[in-house]
């Protein structure tokens, strides 16, 4: 069984957040859920959903698998675009 990193995973997701400078209660708005459930999100207690996950990519316009396949290596230097490559 292959072994996901969740704490990378989150940092990753909270780094594009910051760096778009959105309150965690403006991206819960985004996903639909309140400000106290995505701070659990945030802090690893809880898991996103695979809709809130697409709502993620297509907000900061990163493709799902590049996703993926980033966010395990290095999760602050996920880019946010695919055109900033």
């Amino acid at each position: 069984m292959c072994q996901v990193n969740y704490n990378n995973f989150t940092e990753s997701i909270k780094s594009l957040r910051k760096r778009m400078k959105l309150q965690q209660v403006e991206f819960a708005n985004i996903l639909g859920i309140s400000q106290s459930q995505y701070s659990k999100y945030e802090k690893g207690a809880g898991e996103f959903s695979v809709k809130q996950f697409l709502t993620i990519c297509y907000f900061f316009d990163i493709h799902p698998a590049r996703f993926f396949l980033e966010w395990q290596r290095e999760p602050k230097k996920l880019q946010l675009h695919e055109s900033d490559e």
